[in-house]
């Protein structure tokens, strides 16, 4: 896994770690379908199958669990990235229309 500065990932470094997590949240159900289809063709008495289903899910969401908190963290710092742009392309556009002696944003609008 990709360490990230605390301080300024660039957007290309949060996309690659993103699709990282979901090719291998992707990997991970793939395996968990194969393994239940094989369960389900698997000539074994019901219980013993039930129990073995049990285990299968139980690993399945321990898992995907640190992948998928992991894709959450990815995604909120993606947003928080872009806003934090948008704001500074808002403000600097916001700075140079008062520097002109022009109204900012819908200020203007009202008069």
């Amino acid at each position: 896994m990709m360490a990230f500065s605390r301080v300024s990932p660039s957007p290309c470094d949060l996309e690659r770690a993103i699709q990282r997590e979901l090719a291998t949240l992707a990997i991970i159900e793939a395996d968990y379908r194969s393994a239940c289809r094989w369960l389900g063709e698997w000539c074994a008495p019901e219980a013993v199958k039930e129990g073995l289903a049990c285990r299968l899910e139980a690993r399945h969401g321990t898992e995907r669990e640190a992948h998928v908190l992991r894709l959450a963290e990815l995604h909120q710092r993606r947003m928080l990235l872009t806003m934090s742009r948008t704001g500074e392309h808002t403000d600097s556009f916001r700075a140079a229309q008062s520097s002109r002696g022009r109204p900012s944003g819908l200020d203007g609008l009202a008069s």
